[in-house]
């Protein structure tokens, strides 16, 4: 049963580049700019981007950010600097099953928990995350956890509670289609 959805509203008008190119399924990874939870994602990842959204169609991404999972129209990362990435080996139809579990997860709480056991992770041997709760998700997570849902391969060898927006950009699994704000 598909969930109806009370999109935001938005007053701008107008089409920019990326509102032309981007797709549904395309990954967008942001560099945020708040000095300590962007600046520490920055600092464990060793790379410049701390969030990400998947575009769901029609200039929307779900997104999992403090407020939990939602959905917001990507005029909301006019101000960053960010990139989009679409994979390679992805189907619609698979994209539709990621997106469609994707939104069956709207509401669900930000996992601050399981943030704190990533970076418990690096500290240990071992690496797992006892403090991760698959009912909650951090912006990579639900994406990955998407992308896996629907047989999709992200970032070979990683659990999806490893896995961090630099990591899209990393991944051989896709590809970089449009650079914003750089």
């Amino acid at each position: 049963m598909v969930k109806h959805i009370k999109l935001p509203t938005i007053y701008s008008t107008g089409m920019s580049e990326l509102e032309k190119i981007l797709t549904a399924g395309d990954v967008i990874v942001i560099e945020g700019k708040t000095p300590l939870v962007s600046g520490g994602i920055k600092l464990i990842t060793n790379s410049q981007w701390s969030h990400s959204s998947m575009c769901i169609g029609d200039n929307y991404t779900i997104e999992s950010d403090w407020g939990g999972v939602q959905i917001n129209h990507i005029r909301k990362f006019n101000r960053y600097n960010y990139c989009v990435y679409r994979h390679k080996q992805a189907t619609v139809s698979d994209i539709e099953e990621a997106i469609e579990w994707s939104k069956k997860q709207i509401g669900k709480r930000y996992d601050f928990w399981g943030m704190f056991g990533i970076v418990f992770s690096k500290l240990r041997p071992i690496k797992d995350n006892k403090l991760d709760d698959k009912n909650l998700y951090w912006c990579s997570e639900l994406i990955a956890d998407a992308y896996r849902i629907a047989g999709l391969e992200v970032c070979d060898g990683k659990e999806t509670w490893e896995i961090s927006p630099a990591d899209f950009a990393r991944s051989e699994d896709f590809s970089k289609i449009y650079e914003g704000n750089q």
